[in-house]
């Protein structure tokens, strides 16, 4: 239809420039006719170009269409594709991509450079990754999927990298497409206005394109204009609720409006919809965690770690979450892996210090009643303080009352430390008196039948000698240390 359309109006087209043409020509018959003639066949020129680049797209889509039952690739190099699919999820992406390219060399489709690319990308190797997305790009100019990640990897010395984007944008051959991408691409720049502007000339031309509707809410959302952001968002889920896309983002929505079941409910959508999202399974867990769920926060951390394993925010997170579940050496030994980390973030740094000193403030990591935890409590609090504003000082007086805590609950633990090391010797000394108390009654115990042996003996008695009797045994007159008193009189101050 659309190629009628402008085929006919191309007609119509030469045809009024024709009679121009005819009508100039009677009047200025030496100069006019042949700018005129110059004119029509530049246009006519330009409408070919454009009707054969829509025919050859359509040819490709076509061609796709045919190697495609449903979802499942059945092309010539379906070989190849299927053993690269199957290698994905036993192996990982590293044993798929010779597999895929292999495959692209039999059959170019923008969908197996695409899987290529992505690859390279979960591999770290972003020049290989970059390359393969604008090959899967360029294999399809309707489709701007592999564009979005693209702009995430572009290299530096590319040159500028919105306007190098911009060029490819302007590639797209599919005028909803072309604006949603321009639209996105100024949404990353910081130009709301012109994310607005693209997003609205997207939906001019298809009013009901949900990723149309989702760049334009998330430009409101930007621009604090909440309600308006929800609207949009709400109608876009009416047309379609299963958009990853629009379940992301309005779970953040909702999650900064303080609706955290609901902000919970979009991000399990946005889950189910593609499962291998780390970040979405980081907010799942950030919303488990305000809940003190530690274990399930805990699952989703592990699955989004296992995905990403440099997904710096899910492990500072999952420090935090071991601390809940009272793994306080796991907590601590996180936590200074992090802080070791030399791609560690700059922005997170903030964090890491704050609960790694609420760790040591709160817990006894090593179980050892160790007072030197509070002195390490203090040390990380004043890092932290290194990251809070001047000018805040609501923040700063909370950092001073948890450093006052420190030092109280380091003074008490020491006194703690200091009765039971008193009391441990006086439970020495005690068992020390007792042993000695025993064998004193031992040996008292053995003079009598010493005595009679002696009695018996041939030595003489000598009768008129007195013996002097024993003098009797006071049973409970057991010694007692001379500073009990004092002992007893400092615990029950402790205690007190």
């Amino acid at each position: 239809m659309i190629k009628v359309y402008i085929k006919l109006l191309f007609i119509l087209l030469f045809l009024t420039l024709s009679v121009v043409s005819c009508i100039s020509g009677t009047k200025k018959t030496v100069t006019e006719p042949d700018a005129t003639k110059i004119t029509e066949e530049e246009a006519k020129q330009k409408e070919e170009a454009l009707l054969k680049k829509q025919q050859e797209e359509e040819a490709q889509k076509k061609k796709e269409e045919k190697q495609y039952d449903g979802d499942r690739y059945v092309g010539k190099a379906k070989k190849d594709f299927a053993s690269g699919i199957e290698s994905y999820f036993q192996e990982g992406c590293s044993a798929s991509i010779e597999k895929w390219k292999a495959a692209y060399e039999k059959d170019p489709l923008s969908q197996i450079a695409f899987n290529v690319a992505l690859c390279y990308e979960r591999n770290g190797d972003n020049k290989k990754s970059f390359d393969w997305y604008l090959k899967s790009f360029e294999t399809n100019f309707t489709e701007a999927r592999p564009l979005y990640n693209a702009y995430f990897i572009f290299p530096q010395k590319n040159g500028d990298k919105f306007e190098k984007m911009m060029e490819y944008a302007l590639k797209i051959t599919d005028e909803v497409e072309k604006n949603i991408f321009i639209s996105w691409l100024n949404f990353e720049k910081g130009d709301l206005e012109n994310t607005i502007k693209y997003a609205k000339k997207a939906l001019k031309l298809d009013e009901q394109n949900i990723d149309a509707m989702v760049v334009l809410g998330r430009a409101y959302y930007k621009k604090k204009m909440m309600e308006l952001a929800t609207s949009i968002f709400s109608t876009a889920e009416q047309i379609n609720p299963d958009n990853f896309k629009l379940q992301r983002i309005y779970g953040f929505l909702e999650y900064d409006k303080k609706n955290k079941s609901s902000a919970l409910l979009h991000f399990q959508k946005a889950k189910k919809l593609n499962p291998e999202m780390p970040e979405v399974l980081n907010m799942i867990a950030i919303l488990y965690m305000e809940t003190e769920d530690f274990a399930m926060a805990e699952k989703e951390l592990q699955t989004a770690l296992s995905l990403y394993p440099d997904f710096y925010s899910a492990k500072l997170n999952l420090a935090i979450v071991y601390k809940g579940l009272s793994k306080f050496k796991e907590s601590a030994a996180l936590f200074s892996e992090l802080e070791k980390d030399k791609n560690f973030p700059q922005e997170l740094k903030k964090s890491l210090y704050y609960n790694k000193a609420i760790l040591y403030l709160d817990a006894d990591v090593d179980g050892d009643k160790n007072p030197e935890r509070y002195d390490f409590a203090t040390t990380t609090l004043n890092q932290y303080l290194e990251y809070v504003p001047k000018n805040d000082k609501e923040e700063r007086k909370k950092v001073a009352e948890y450093i006052k805590e420190a030092a109280v609950g380091k003074k008490k633990l020491v006194l703690y430390q200091k009765m039971m090391q008193r009391k441990e010797q006086k439970r020495k000394e005690e068992a020390e008196e007792e042993k000695r108390y025993k064998e004193l009654q031992k040996k008292k115990a053995e003079e009598p039948a010493e005595k009679k042996q002696s009695e018996n003996s041939d030595v003489p008695e000598i009768k008129d000698e007195k013996e002097t009797p024993e003098p009797p045994v006071e049973e409970d007159s057991k010694s007692v240390p001379a500073d009990e008193d004092n002992e007893t009189s400092n615990d029950a101050e402790i205690q007190n």
